[in-house]
């Protein structure tokens, strides 16, 4: 069921957040999702891939409390994980534990979505490993997956849908930490997010996850338009 949940905080600003629940009592999991209305489309010219680098850095770097070697070795015993999924409009950040351990893992999730560290050695790290999939990987690993990004490219060609999600190999070598630190503050906002919950929780933690994400930067972002495709006259061929 979809709900449109407006709350009213104490500051007297007040906040619309968009929510999607599935309560699923005879669950023993909780499933968070944070949909942010942005994707490769809000990418900056030159700095293609930047959505792709700041959400990997999110979910593969620290908290202001934690660095990511903390973080992973907190959530081993509670069989948790998480992770980041970036499209073209959308990026999205999935967050599955069990609900026994739902306070314990609730501050390493808040705290990765709206106090994330952006420390420079994983920025290094993260920055080292997007760089290697356009330069290497992706040309090397599957020629189905270099087929789907090259008729992705040729399909899309002139517009902000053209480029890989991970970007391309000059822009990727361009994007530097500051860079990162922007696009969150500009895109990953509390005015651009859409939450999905599902599992057996108690309606006060939805609640307190509502409060807590009014953290996130309170920036309006401009989403980029959905661009028109240039349609074939006749047939179009490329061979690489």
């Amino acid at each position: 069921m979809k709900l449109i949940i407006i709350s009213i905080l104490l500051s007297g600003i007040i906040m619309a957040q968009e929510v999607v629940e599935l309560k699923q009592p005879n669950s023993s999991k909780i499933i968070v999702k944070f949909m942010f209305s942005n994707g490769s489309i809000c990418d900056p010219v030159g700095k293609e891939g930047l959505t792709y680098t700041t959400a990997q850095l999110i979910t593969q770097g620290g908290t202001g409390d934690l660095s990511y070697s903390d973080i992973q070795d907190k959530i081993y015993p509670m069989a948790a994980n998480y992770s980041a999924s970036i499209d073209k409009e959308v990026s999205i950040f999935t967050f599955q534990f069990h609900k026994d351990w739902m306070e314990k893992f609730y501050p390493i999730m808040i705290g990765l979505i709206t106090n994330p560290s952006f420390s420079q050695s994983d920025f290094d790290r993260v920055k080292i490993n997007q760089q290697a999939y356009v330069d290497q990987i992706i040309r090397a690993s599957s020629d189905e997956e270099y087929s789907k990004k090259a008729f992705e490219d040729f399909l899309f060609r002139g517009t902000n849908y053209q480029h890989m999600i991970q970007g391309k190999s000059v822009s990727v070598a361009s994007i530097k930490l500051e860079d990162v630190k922007n696009q969150y503050k500009n895109y990953f906002t509390k005015n651009n997010l859409m939450i999905g919950i599902a599992g057996d929780y108690p309606n006060s933690f939805l609640e307190k996850l509502k409060t807590d994400l009014n953290k996130l930067p309170n920036t309006k972002p401009e989403i980029a338009s959905v661009p028109v495709v240039k349609m074939p006259n006749g047939i179009d061929i490329e061979i690489i």
